[in-house]
């Protein structure tokens, strides 16, 4: 019965994953609570990304920059975002980096 369902989808236009073929060479950037697994060749220095929702681990965020040296904006409204921010920027200026949280071996920091 599965088959058949899923032939009729097929043949109506109503099987949204009809045709969709995966990606090659994924890359996971990220700690490991705030990662992405993107195309390894979708972005460069070209890309502009723009990263909302920082919050306390912007991992990805800085990946983005070291990894593909894409420009990447990152906006945060809430008070914990902007107060992780401050303290980074901090720990960048004296030559460190800040840990984040649930992954001690991740360090972000700013290039």
């Amino acid at each position: 019965m599965d088959i058949f369902k899923k032939l009729v989808k097929q043949i109506f236009g109503l099987d949204s994953q009809f045709g969709v073929k995966p990606l090659k060479k994924l890359t996971y950037i990220g700690s490991k609570h705030h990662g992405y697994t993107i195309p390894e060749n979708l972005l460069n220095r070209e890309s502009v990304c723009y990263c909302i929702g920082a919050g306390e681990d912007v991992s990805f965020d800085t990946e983005l920059k070291r990894i593909f040296d894409a420009k990447v904006f990152v906006f945060d409204p809430m008070p914990e975002g902007k107060n992780y921010f401050v303290r980074l920027k901090q720990a960048v200026a004296v030559g460190g980096s800040l840990p984040v949280e649930g992954d001690p071996e991740f360090r972000t920091e700013i290039f």
